[in-house]
């Protein structure tokens, strides 16, 4: 798991400029998230298709609709406005809320996705967002399946093998490996 410690995790998204300073709104997925958020000195920031740079960050308070972070070299409202949509991400190892044989959402990236059987469904390309359960995203051979992250459709994740074993909705379409 050495390698997977090393890799980026995301911890947020820019939602908007915050007043006139250059302060980010910053949506995390979660508590644990956002308390990360808060607690890092220094973050990867992606914006669009760009390689992620490291910025470091000069504060970040919580409020009731999120974090603002004030970045460094975001000196004013036009800088953080060029930030929206940027997302935020942390070293794994460098992560303080996440306990021995716990996970994130973003571990779950790049991961093979596997059914109980052990049939392989192919690779989790992302989490997203939908209501109140987040659903993972696999992409297989013939596209892309969704897969509520909630039981039973989520049976164990195991990081230090790189796959998590998922039982597919009964609607999806899934490759007959």
């Amino acid at each position: 798991m050495g390698e997977r410690r090393n890799r980026l995790v995301l911890l947020g998204t820019v939602v908007r400029a915050h007043g006139v300073q250059g302060e980010v709104s910053v949506r995390a997925d979660d508590a644990d998230l956002a308390r990360e958020l808060t607690q890092q000195k220094v973050l990867w920031i992606q914006t669009g298709s760009a390689a992620a740079e490291e910025r470091n960050i000069v504060s970040a308070r919580m409020t009731a609709k999120g974090i603002n972070l004030l970045l460094e070299g975001v000196n004013d409202r036009n800088g953080a406005e060029l930030l929206r949509g940027a997302r935020l991400f942390q070293k794994r190892s460098l992560l303080t809320t996440v306990g021995e044989g716990e996970f994130l959402t973003g571990d779950l990236t790049g991961l093979t996705a596997v059914t109980p059987e052990g049939r392989k469904l192919g690779r989790v390309a992302d989490v997203e967002g939908a209501g109140e359960v987040m659903n993972l995203i696999v992409q297989t051979d013939g596209g892309e399946i969704q897969v509520p992250f909630a039981e039973p459709f989520l049976h164990e994740v195991r990081l230090d093998d790189d796959i998590v074993i998922l039982e597919p909705p009964e609607d999806s379409e899934t490759p007959e490996s």
